[in-house]
């Protein structure tokens, strides 16, 4: 028989009304969160801790790009805590990024370096989002 007329394949309007339904709360979940990163993003601009930021890290690891690889690693761990990737990468890419470019990193590998040490937060404790968002998902074989 083919896939499109097996009953419990077909297309219900009620499955529709719930997949729109929980998109929707997911989607809303998401756009607080965002907005509240770009308030955090937006204080931090205006009170110009971007750029101190930036300078202490460079001044921190003095001229030696491999010290500031790490300092960059760190602080992008503990500021990726607990956030989604979104929020994760704009909030690096306004206050880590820069010290990087700064002392003469490509601004690509820059900010595919801070994205990956963000995303690395969501598996390292104390925060471990990923493995909370996996957990439900996993059912015992029978």
């Amino acid at each position: 028989m083919p896939l499109a007329l097996r009953k419990e394949l077909r297309v219900r309007p009620r499955w529709v009304l719930e997949t729109l339904q929980s998109t929707g709360r997911t989607l809303l979940e998401l756009g607080v969160t965002v907005a509240l990163a770009g308030l955090i993003l937006g204080a931090v601009q205006v009170s110009g801790l971007g750029f101190i930021l930036s300078y202490a890290l460079v001044s921190l690891a003095g001229g030696n790009i491999y010290a500031l690889l790490l300092l960059t690693a760190i602080v992008s761990m503990i500021l990726g805590m607990g956030m989604p990737t979104t929020a994760v990468y704009v909030l690096l890419a306004v206050l880590v990024a820069p010290a990087l470019v700064q002392l003469g990193v490509d601004p690509l590998g820059a900010h595919l370096f801070i994205f990956y040490f963000g995303m690395v937060s969501m598996i390292t404790p104390p925060i471990c989002l990923a493995a909370y968002t996996a957990a439900p998902l996993f059912r015992p074989m029978p």
